[in-house]
């Protein structure tokens, strides 16, 4: 998947698939914020939430050494419920 966003035609029919999940399996109304998580899933999280019209952030693996030492890159408001976005599902159960 990470050499997916190289190839434009791979990677808008790889983007046309996840909105079309995103619209007729999740439901857009259920979340407020696509976040992608570092790597692979920033560029995935960016194509998704554009076609969606929401908001984007990412997220690191890691708080940020330098800058404000943030996790959550991006703007994040208290009840907001995200969609998270990776390459691989078993990374984003190590998240929590």
């Amino acid at each position: 998947m990470r050499l997916i966003p190289s190839v434009s035609r791979a990677f808008r029919r790889v983007g046309d698939v996840y909105v079309e999940l995103a619209k007729n399996v999740l439901d857009p109304v259920t979340f407020h914020r696509v976040a992608g998580i570092q790597t692979a899933g920033i560029a995935f999280a960016s194509l998704l939430s554009f076609f969606l019209d929401k908001p984007f952030l990412y997220m690191r693996k890691e708080s940020a050494i330098r800058g404000r030492g943030r996790r959550v890159e991006g703007l994040l408001h208290s009840g907001d419920s995200v969609l998270l976005v990776d390459d691989l599902v078993a990374v984003v159960k190590a998240c929590f």
